[in-house]
């Protein structure tokens, strides 16, 4: 397999579920490393095991991924190829254009996803079309994977999250009218 396959195949993978995230890649890399990617060390206090998948099968045989359900957060799920997303995202839950950034006027009032959306994310990549009554009994099933992850999840206390958050104004006004992060680690 030649380099530039490489990058091109594992950039059409990277929009799929299964190396959507660093952590991902972690088994994989430990794996064409010959270690073992078990962290032995944080079994014998308890904690959780890594969430990685060894996606070498995938990348060089053009196989399947094992992978088809991650966690993104407390209030979004990936089980493929079906993103549940509850909540309000702060208000700024926003479509940018194919010219970004550019003049468009960012509000902070988006409604977000209160009772939950459910997006087909292979068909509709960027999330314009909420299945939720359409698709109701893979939003409750998604739902309730989610909660179940959840009662597993592990953070430490010592990780902040990104709780500071200013309005699209006051990020305008102190970056010469240029919109970037909202929130940052509080």
């Amino acid at each position: 397999m030649s380099l530039q396959w490489s990058v091109a195949y594992w950039g059409t993978l990277c929009m799929r579920v299964d190396t959507a995230v660093v952590w991902c890649r972690y088994a994989t890399f430990a794996y064409l490393a010959g270690v073992d990617p078990v962290d032995h060390s944080a079994a014998a206090y308890h904690l959780p095991p890594i969430d990685s998948v060894n996606l070498w099968p995938t990348l060089s045989n053009n196989a399947s991924s094992t992978r088809t359900t991650i966690v993104l957060s407390a209030n979004a799920i990936i089980h493929w190829p079906f993103k549940l997303v509850l909540g309000n995202q702060g208000g700024k839950g926003v479509w940018t254009g194919p010219q970004s950034p550019n003049a468009t006027v960012v509000k902070d009032n988006d409604k977000g996803c209160p009772d939950g959306c459910l997006f087909d994310v292979s068909n509709d990549p960027t999330e314009h079309v909420d299945l939720s009554a359409s698709q109701a009994e893979t939003k409750k099933l998604l739902q309730t994977m989610l909660t179940t992850a959840l009662e597993s999840a592990y953070q430490t206390n010592d990780t902040p999250g990104y709780t500071k958050c200013v309005s699209v104004n006051q990020y305008k006004q102190s970056h010469k009218g240029f919109i970037g992060p909202l929130c940052s680690r509080g």
